[in-house]
């Protein structure tokens, strides 16, 4: 395949690109769950960030493609064995961070 057409469909999956953050509460910290994140956004294809709060709630800043976006939040939800999640609160972000991994913070 040629550059050219590398580059058209590196620009035609950028424009399906969209971008969730998520706050997690409940018990989040201390059960693996950024690392649980992070497997799952590896599984998905997602790019971002996942990071503690001092609240005791999980953040996550993820871009992908919406259907592997949807997939990887169901996903999320379930959470690591030891974990218990009172609530998942997603917003669509309307500016893209263009990250290039996914890490934990």
């Amino acid at each position: 395949m040629s550059g050219f057409y590398v580059r058209v469909k590196i620009m035609k999956e950028m424009k399906n690109v969209t971008r969730f953050t998520i706050r997690i509460t409940g018990h989040v910290q201390g059960v693996g769950f950024r690392y649980h994140v992070q497997d799952v956004a590896m599984k998905y294809l997602i790019k971002g960030q996942v990071k503690n709060n001092a609240d005791g709630s999980l953040e996550i800043d993820a871009e992908g493609t919406r259907t592997n976006l949807l997939s990887f939040i169901e996903e999320v939800k379930r959470g690591p064995e030891f974990a218990r999640i009172d609530k998942c609160e997603t917003k669509v972000e309307i500016e893209l961070q263009h990250y290039s991994t996914f890490t934990v913070e």
